[in-house]
């Protein structure tokens, strides 16, 4: 009895600590797609994971599919759709079977290929699996070109060699194309986008920028060209649709790999004056690739309603695709009894996990705190009422400083009622903003710096505004210096003040590997950095060969605290374009409520690891904290 007592005292303690305040959020974020799902529950949408399984499997089982495949999850909003999404991704990925690309619909778009391939190219600008560090998907995808080409001596060359030319660098690099194009299997790859991702075998973030320029159909000035050895570019809309295919066709070259493109909130094109023509547009797009790409999946998450207004003004071939091998999959909203515990569980299970006080299976209720009562006889809740009602539950908890009555916490009408003109028209707003944003960042095609200083200072800028979307209260102080930053972690007191929670120094490391330059740009850094947390900022991958002094000096780092992070191109662009939007709409009606709310910018990856993000509970002592309290 007593050590049950001193497992709960101890669970109680961290439930009614600061940690983890976002524990029970309800909103899935777009940024969060790269990030791994410590909350994803399995059984929740079994039916849909069943059948994108099922497909995954043919396609990338030899000899695979012909052609792709389209499945579509038609359900309300809440139904979890996003979330989904997420878990599709974390499965190919975590087991290596392919290569996933995100999207949202936006109401801009002028040509659905051009938008399907940047965004497709800034999903594989992702870390490929977080906790795997294995780079980003580009990368991923150049080093098997890399390691299948039969030239190991152009390819190490590239990667070691420090006195290459310019000239020097497109040679090696169509020597090791025109290698792997002669092998019969690979004879019918696109010879440019070969040579384009071979590029990203130097690591230098200069010749990167111009290969993503390249990817995403971009237009290349002469300079960019002479980089990528005059490499033709892609500026139409046919030259787009042709570089996914080529692309999905690549991946499925390399072992029977599947390119996976997700298509979320479908339904936005509902907002344009010209919804059922640009529906049919993008499911034209849609279907090409399919038809065109052998073992490619697509996942289009939809509104139900949506799709059943507009599913007439498809052709029969298009519907066919739409509706048949494989039927759609409907996601209702509403939870089992048995779903909410699991639901539950595993996140307080994450929480005191992380937090060093999990107990052993079975010792304790995995529902504790939380009443038994609490989840029973609760079919029919909606996954998003469920986590509201939990986080009121854990809030009123904490103010309290102990375990409350639970009267009137779990209902669904006792969240705040969007039923009144004024919060409609709340809701309303910030939903348009969210839109504008997206449509922002698919237009946004401004020429990103080279400037390591002005690199720096975007990151800076971003981790002082990421506070925006945390909570308890945290500051972030930046101050730039050259192609470092100083960053004070403000942590919030119980008497209103705030007091000094960590110093970090950040440098941007960008020199390449190759004669020891990165390993004596690091050690001049960490020198500089002194008492302070070292953190090293890169816009390209680091080091991997565990056997270079470089991995030495950073596996040295890391163990004795410090940090390093990514910043890939396609965080520098959303920063870039991001800063801007803010700039121009800030004074918008429910602005800063969007921001509070869209935590933009805090999901960033680079920003959750050089900050740490993830272990903010590690400065409870600084608030001052109640002692837990029983009920």
């Amino acid at each position: 009895m007593g050590n049950t007592m001193t497992e709960h005292d101890a669970l109680l303690r961290v439930f009614l600590s600061g940690a983890k305040k976002d524990l029970f959020h309800s909103v899935e974020h777009r940024s969060q797609i790269w990030r791994e799902d410590p909350f994803d529950v399995e059984p929740v949408h079994a039916d849909a994971r069943t059948q994108f399984q099922r497909l995954l499997a043919h396609a990338t089982t030899p000899p695979g599919l012909d052609s792709g495949r389209i499945l579509m999850l038609l359900g309300e909003s809440g139904s979890g759709k996003t979330h989904l999404l997420r878990a599709f991704r974390n499965h190919v990925h975590v087991h290596g079977l392919g290569f996933v690309g995100y999207m949202q619909m936006s109401t801009s778009i002028t040509s659905y290929p051009r938008y399907l391939m940047s965004n497709l190219i800034d999903s594989l600008d992702q870390a490929y699996y977080e906790s795997a560090g294995t780079g980003s998907g580009l990368l991923r995808l150049s080093n098997a070109i890399a390691s299948r080409c039969g030239d190991p001596d152009a390819i190490r060359a590239l990667n070691e060699k420090a006195s290459l030319s310019a000239g020097d660098i497109i040679e090696l690099v169509e020597r090791a194309a025109d290698r792997l194009i002669a092998h019969p299997r690979y004879a019918d790859l696109d010879l440019d986008l070969v040579r384009a991702l071979l590029f990203l075998q130097r690591h230098e973030p200069a010749l990167k920028k111009r290969v993503v320029k390249y990817l995403r159909c971009e237009a290349l000035v002469e300079g960019d060209r002479r980089f990528l050895g005059s490499i033709s570019p892609k500026a139409g809309d046919d030259d787009a649709q042709r570089l996914v295919e080529e692309l999905g066709r690549l991946i499925a070259a390399f072992d029977n790999r599947s390119l996976i493109l997700c298509v979320d909130q479908f339904e936005d094109t509902w907002h344009s004056d010209d919804a059922a023509p640009e529906f049919r547009r993008v499911t034209s797009s849609l279907c090409g690739v399919a038809d065109q790409v052998p073992s490619s999946i697509i996942v289009i998450a939809c509104l139900e309603d949506y799709y059943t207004k507009l599913r007439s003004k498809l052709s029969r071939s298009t519907l066919d695709r739409l509706e048949h091998d494989p039927a759609p999959v409907r996601l209702v909203a509403e939870r089992s009894a048995n779903e909410v515990e699991h639901i539950i569980a595993q996140r307080l299970g994450y929480l005191y996990e992380t937090s060093g006080v999990k107990p052993a299976h079975g010792v304790v209720d995995p529902l504790y705190p939380f009443p038994r009562e609490f989840v029973l006889g609760r079919d029919g809740m909606r996954v998003r009422d469920v986590l509201n009602a939990c986080h009121r539950f854990r809030e009123a908890c904490i103010e309290a400083g102990g375990i409350v009555e639970m009267k009137g916490l779990f209902r669904p009408e006792a969240a705040p009622s969007i039923s009144t003109g004024a919060a409609l028209d709340t809701k309303a707003a910030k939903e348009k903003i969210e839109r504008d944003w997206n449509d922002f960042l698919a237009q946004y095609h401004e020429e990103q710096t080279e400037s390591e200083v002005e690199i720096v200072k975007l990151f800076g800028w971003a981790v002082e505004n990421c506070a925006e979307g945390l909570e308890g209260g945290y500051r972030f102080d930046v101050t730039p210096k050259g192609e470092s930053l100083d960053i004070r972690i403000m942590v919030p007191c119980g008497n209103g003040d705030s007091s000094l929670g960590e110093v970090l120094f950040v440098a941007l490391c960008n020199r390449g590997t190759q004669s020891g330059g990165l390993n004596r740009q690091i050690a001049a850094a960490r020198k500089e950095a002194k008492q302070r947390v070292f953190a090293i900022l890169r816009s390209t991958e680091f080091p991997t060969d565990r056997k270079t002094a470089t991995w030495k000096t950073l596996d040295d780092i890391t163990k004795k605290g410090g940090r390093k992070a990514v910043l890939e191109q396609s965080h520098q662009r959303m920063l870039d374009a991001f800063r801007k939007f803010r700039s121009e709409q800030g004074q918008r009606a429910h602005f800063q409520e969007w921001l509070r709310e869209g935590k933009h910018l805090s999901k960033i990856l680079p920003i959750s690891h050089i900050l740490d993000l993830e272990n903010l509970e590690r400065f409870e002592k600084a608030r001052g904290s109640r002692p837990a309290s029983r009920a």
